[in-house]
């Protein structure tokens, strides 16, 4: 049984936009989706084969190693016919993109010394001496002076937790 279809317009850009209006409607019935799909799919395979056997014709430039592979390659398997979720773009049928994980800032410049006395002298007068040398103990050091450049930001931090209540 063959089937028909006219598509008319006065020009070209009419003729494609009602094909495309045709097309548009046709993939909203499920069924004419799956079966668009399957076709889609098999073009591709066929086109993935067509192009595998071209590079398999022509020799490769001299110099070039043999390429090779320790996989053994999978027959092509037809997947169920596609249907698009609320996840997934309806003209690809790939997956919605997922957001991007959130950057972590880069850390910055260790804090200079003098900063970091006049912090801790600020808070042993806030929060008392005894508060700033447990602090210190907890990073291993008698002194301000004798904390490792990598640790003043901590330590800094640890100072603003005082006002927290959390020493």
């Amino acid at each position: 049984m063959a089937i028909t279809i006219t598509v008319t317009g006065d020009t070209p850009l009419e003729a494609l936009a009602a094909l495309t209006a045709f097309g548009i409607r046709c993939m909203s019935n499920k069924d004419v989706s799956a079966a668009a799909n399957r076709i889609y799919e098999a073009e591709m395979h066929k086109e993935a084969k067509l192009a595998a056997s071209q590079a398999a014709e022509q020799p490769a430039p001299e110099g070039t190693p043999e390429p090779v592979s320790d996989t053994p390659r999978e027959p092509y398997v037809e997947e169920p016919p596609f249907e698009a979720g609320p996840d997934t773009n309806r003209v690809t049928g790939d997956p919605a993109p997922e957001p991007e994980p959130e950057q972590k800032p880069k850390p910055a410049k260790a804090p200079k010394l003098e900063e970091v006395r006049a912090a801790g002298i600020d808070a042993a007068k806030k929060y008392g001496q005894a508060k700033v040398k447990a602090i210190l103990e907890k990073f291993g050091v008698p002194n301000m002076t004798s904390l490792a450049e990598q640790d003043r930001a901590a330590f800094l931090e640890a100072l603003e937790g005082l006002g927290e209540d959390n020493a």
